[in-house]
């Protein structure tokens, strides 16, 4: 069980560190809307990779 836990763990600290970059090299060679701030962008990335995270996890899907 520990073992899944921290595979689980290992799996979403990548997903996040791939998101932050991804959003990272997205902001720099295109800026965002005029009609998003950069923390709504950076929350919109953050929140869809805690999703992307939690569907990789779920044994349902």
């Amino acid at each position: 069980m520990k073992t899944i836990q921290m595979l689980k763990t290992a799996g979403t600290i990548a997903c996040v560190a791939f998101a932050l970059n991804a959003t990272a090299q997205t902001s720099a060679s295109a800026p965002p809307a005029a009609s998003e701030s950069l923390g709504q962008h950076i929350d919109d990335g953050t929140i869809t990779t805690k999703v992307k995270a939690e569907l990789l996890g779920a044994k349902n899907v």
